[in-house]
């Protein structure tokens, strides 16, 4: 698991702009959902590599921006977010 921990780590220094480290504590808005992602697709065992790809879209995705992404009951749920000029709606 400590493999995972570093790997999510650098993933998310490199692609969240909210990403801040201050000794060993990190600040990360979108940490925790990227986090529940990751790791409800390793416990997962009926996933195909398809679909942990598409998992792994949406996870980037909602890092840049482009989704919002959460829980609904016990789902992993997205919704579009539509943006014009500096302005952004969830579609």
């Amino acid at each position: 698991m400590k493999r995972n921990n570093e790997a999510i780590i650098e993933y998310l220094r490199d692609t969240d702009p909210t990403f801040k480290q201050e000794g060993n504590v990190i600040f990360a808005e979108k940490a925790f959902v990227v986090r529940s992602v990751v790791d409800w697709c390793s416990k997962t065992e009926r996933l195909s590599i398809n679909e942990v790809k598409a998992y792994l879209t949406l996870i980037h995705k909602f890092l840049k921006g482009d989704i919002h992404l959460f829980w609904l009951e016990d789902t992993v749920t997205y919704t579009n977010i539509r943006r014009s000029d500096d302005n952004a709606e969830e579609i």
